[in-house]
C-alpha cells in the first residue's frame, strides 16, 4: 500500500507546472485558497478551461470565471489538478476535497479525449491517473475504518439494504389534527416530499399557514400534482396554483411580492435559490437548511454530516443574499439511534425532510417570543460543500445500519 501521507510522493511530478496554460494550476498546489476555488469552478462546470479571471458576484463571492472560448481538453491541468486535491486530503481530511477528486477521476476514466504536451504524454498521465485511483481507494478504505464498515460486511448490509429504503409517507410520520389555527405565514410549496412533509408537520401541531401558493414547473408528473393537490383540498386551506418554472420568473417574483403575509416559508424546487430582489420586499423568508449552518452550507449536507458527525441535522434561517447565510432561528438533530427508530433510511424523500420539519415546528415556537432575536452567523466559520458523489453517499447510509 502507498503511503499517501509522504507528501514528496508527488514530487516527480512538480515539473508538469511549466506545461500548464495558466500558472493558476500550478499555484493550486500550495494555495488552499486557489484551491476552493477552483473546486467550487470544476463543480459547477465539470470540466477545466485553460484560462480564468477572478470575478465577484452579487452576492459578494470571489469565484474563477472560465474563459469557455479556451480549450477544455488540456490534459496537465487535470494532473495538476489531481495532485492538488490529494495533497489537500491528506493534510485536512476534508470530505468535500475527497469527493471532488472521485468525480475528477470518474472524469479521467471516462475515455475522454484529452490533449498532451512534450512532458505531459499519455504515459505520464497514465502513470498520474493510476497515482489518483490508488489514493481515491486509500481514502475511502479510511472512511470505511472511521465508520467501522469492513469491506466484507458491506454485501451482507447491501443486501438487506432495499428493505429500508421505502419512503413514509408525511401523514405517516406526522399526524394532522382535525381542527387548526392559521397563522399569518404564507407557503410557498413546490410540488415534493419535504413541501408535504412542512404542511403535515404544521397540521400535527394544530397550525396552517394562512395562504399557499402552489408552484406547477411545467415537467411536474401529472400523478404526483393529483395527489398533493387532494391532499390540500381536503384540509380546505386557502390555495393559490401558479405555473411557474422557476422561482424568480417575473410572474412569480410578482405573485410573492403582492401576498399580505410578512413572513413567507419557502419550500420550492431544488437548486432554484432567490435573486436579490426578494430580500428587497417587505418580507422575511423562512428557510429549512438541511445541515448545521455555519458548519454545514451548501449541498447534501445531510450525507456529509452523517459521515463527519453520525447525525442528520437541519437549522432554520432567515434567508438572505449570501448563500446560506442567513440569521439561524432553531437548530435540530437526528442521530443514527433516532434514525433507526424512525424505520426508514430513505434520506432525500423521508428523513431529510422530516428533519426540516421537526426544526420547521421549533422555529414557530420560538418566533411566537415576539423579544425574539435570531443569532447571527459566523461567516469564517464552515464551509460550502457540493453535490455528494454516489461512493460517498451510499457509504453514509450504510453508516446508518451499521
Amino acid at each position: 500500500m502507498k503511503c499517501f501521507n509522504d507528501l514528496s510522493l508527488e514530487s516527480s511530478f512538480y515539473n508538469l507546472v511549466n506545461e500548464s496554460c495558466d500558472p493558476l494550476f500550478g499555484a493550486i498546489l500550495d494555495d488552499d485558497f486557489l484551491l476552493s476555488l477552483m473546486i467550487k469552478t470544476f463543480e459547477v462546470n465539470k470540466c477545466l478551461y485553460d484560462s480564468y479571471s477572478f470575478i465577484n458576484t452579487e452576492r459578494g463571492d470571489r469565484i474563477l470565471k472560465p474563459d469557455k472560448s479556451t480549450s477544455y481538453k488540456t490534459a496537465v491541468h487535470y494532473g495538476l489538478f489531481a495532485l492538488a486535491l490529494i495533497r489537500a486530503y491528506v493534510k485536512t481530511k476534508e470530505l468535500f476535497i475527497l469527493n471532488t477528486l472521485i468525480k475528477l477521476n470518474d472524469t479521467l476514466l471516462s475515455n475522454c479525449k484529452l490533449e498532451f504536451s512534450t512532458h505531459y504524454n499519455a504515459k505520464v498521465h497514465q502513470e498520474l491517473l493510476a497515482l489518483s485511483v490508488s489514493a481515491e481507494s486509500e481514502f475511502v478504505k479510511e472512511i470505511l475504518q472511521k465508520c467501522s464498515l469492513e469491506l466484507s460486511s458491506v454485501e451482507e448490509k447491501l443486501q438487506n439494504f432495499s428493505s429500508h429504503l421505502e419512503s413514509k409517507d408525511s401523514q405517516a410520520v406526522f399526524v394532522p389534527k382535525e381542527s387548526f389555527e392559521r397563522i399569518e405565514c404564507a407557503l410557498i410549496y413546490a410540488i415534493s416530499a419535504r413541501s408535504s412533509m412542512y404542511l403535515n408537520a404544521m397540521l400535527s401541531a394544530g397550525k396552517a399557514p394562512s395562504k399557499i401558493l402552489v408552484l406547477i414547473a411545467p415537467n411536474t408528473n401529472e400523478e404526483s400534482l393529483a395527489m398533493h393537490l387532494e391532499f390540500l383540498g381536503k384540509n380546505k386551506l386557502d390555495v393559490e396554483r401558479i405555473q411557474c418554472a422557476h422561482i424568480n420568473d417575473a410572474q412569480c417574483f410578482e405573485k410573492i411580492k403582492n401576498l399580505k403575509e410578512k413572513v413567507v416559508l419557502y419550500s420550492g424546487y431544488g437548486g432554484q435559490i432567490l435573486e436579490p430582489k426578494y430580500f428587497a420586499l417587505d418580507k422575511k423568508f423562512l428557510h429549512i437548511h438541511a445541515g448545521s449552518l455555519p458548519q454545514f452550507r451548501g449541498s447534501t449536507t445531510c450525507y456529509y454530516e452523517l459521515l463527519e458527525c453520525g447525525c442528520v441535522s437541519a437549522t432554520c434561517i432567515f434567508l438572505s443574499a449570501e448563500l446560506d447565510g442567513g440569521d439561524c432561528i432553531a437548530h435540530f438533530t437526528c442521530d443514527r439511534a433516532q434514525i433507526k427508530a424512525l424505520g426508514t433510511l430513505d434520506i432525500d424523500n423521508t428523513l431529510e425532510p422530516f428533519v426540516r420539519a421537526k426544526t420547521l415546528l421549533k422555529a414557530l415556537r420560538i418566533l411566537e417570543d415576539k423579544n425574539f432575536t435570531p443569532q447571527k452567523q459566523d461567516s469564517t466559520k464552515g464551509r460550502t460543500f457540493y453535490k455528494i458523489h454516489p461512493i460517498l453517499k451510499h457509504i453514509a447510509i450504510l453508516y446508518c445500519l451499521n
